[in-house]
């Protein structure tokens, strides 16, 4: 539920057109952003296996680095061209793909508590 709040938070922000509304909305973001994440890494060192927690979190973390250069290399030509809707379109149809698939698939629905991640019970509700 809280992907979907930050998903709204972010097509908000593009709608926004007082600097101020939007430095509000991002600053939210920042706050619920942090709960999320934790949550998701969470869930990924419960159910990776422990021989391939360094890899899967290398490829990981190489996959977020190597996007934060591009990002901001798009951001910088996309709003001198078009603008900062236009700029921002991408990122609002990715979170619309991504609360889509949150809905859509059972599975991520289903993840089960910190608490149960080593149950072999579990392991089937996923």
């Amino acid at each position: 539920m809280e992907f979907l709040v930050c998903a709204a938070i972010f097509i908000a922000v593009v709608m926004l057109v007082e600097p101020v509304g939007t430095i509000l909305a991002m600053g939210l973001l920042m706050l619920l952003v942090p709960s999320l994440n934790a949550g998701l890494s969470a869930w990924f060192i419960g159910e990776v296996p422990d021989g391939m927690q360094g890899r899967l979190t290398s490829a990981v973390s190489l996959l977020a680095m190597a996007a934060a250069p591009v990002a901001q290399g798009y951001a910088g030509l996309s709003l001198q061209r078009w603008g900062r809707a236009t700029a921002m379109a991408p990122g609002v149809a990715a979170m619309v793909v991504s609360a889509l698939v949150v809905l859509t698939v059972p599975t991520l629905r289903r993840i089960p508590r910190a608490s149960e991640f080593s149950d072999p019970a579990n392991m089937n509700r996923i």
